[in-house]
C-alpha cells in the first residue's frame, strides 16, 4: 500500500470532527481578535488561510468517505481494526456462516484490500501528488508520518539483529 494512503487513513478518525473543531477555532480567534496582538490585516490573513485549511481537510474528509462507501462491510470492518483503532477483540471477525477466519485468511484480506484501496484513492483524484501539495506537510500527517517511519525502522533492526544471533 502507498504510504500516503495508509497516512491519509490513519489521521482519518482526526478528520471526522475537523469542520466543527475549526469553525469554533475561526469563531473564537475572531472573536478575542482584541486580544492577539496581531494587526487587523494579519489576522484577517490568518483566518483566511484557516478557512481554506478547513475547506480542505473536508474536501480530504469527503474524498476519504467516497471512497469507504465503494467497501463491502467486511472491508469496512478490516478497515476500522487496522486503521481506525477499533478495539483488538473485534478483531475476530466472523464469515456469513459464523466460522472465525484464520489469522492468515485475516492477513490476507487486509493485503487484498490495501491494493483495492490504493486503486480507490487514486480513482477518487485522492493521489500522491495531491497529498504532498495539499496535506503531506501539514502536523497531523507529518507526525502519522514520524510514527510510521519509526514502526519500519524497528521491524528492520528487528530483522536485522534476528539474523545476526
Amino acid at each position: 500500500m502507498e504510504e500516503y494512503v495508509k497516512e491519509i487513513l490513519y489521521v482519518y478518525p482526526l478528520l471526522v470532527t475537523v469542520e466543527k473543531d475549526y469553525e469554533e477555532h475561526i469563531k473564537n480567534r475572531a472573536l478575542l481578535s482584541y486580544k492577539s496582538g496581531m494587526t487587523a490585516e494579519r489576522l484577517v490573513e490568518y483566518l483566511a488561510e484557516e478557512i481554506v485549511w478547513k475547506e480542505n481537510l473536508t474536501a480530504l474528509k469527503a474524498g476519504v468517505e467516497r471512497v469507504m462507501d465503494k467497501l463491502s462491510q467486511t472491508e469496512k470492518a478490516l478497515l476500522e481494526i487496522r486503521y481506525f483503532g477499533r478495539k483488538r477483540k473485534e478483531k475476530i471477525l466472523k464469515t456469513e456462516a459464523g466460522q472465525a477466519w484464520s489469522r492468515r485468511k485475516y492477513f490476507r484480506m487486509q493485503d487484498k484490500l490495501e491494493e483495492r484501496l490504493d486503486g480507490l484513492f487514486i480513482k477518487e483524484g485522492l493521489t500522491k501528488e495531491t497529498y504532498i501539495q495539499s496535506w503531506a506537510e501539514s502536523e497531523p500527517f507529518k507526525a502519522v508520518r514520524k510514527r510510521l517511519q519509526k514502526r519500519e525502522r524497528q521491524k528492520r533492526e528487528a530483522l536485522t539483529g534476528a539474523g545476526t544471533r
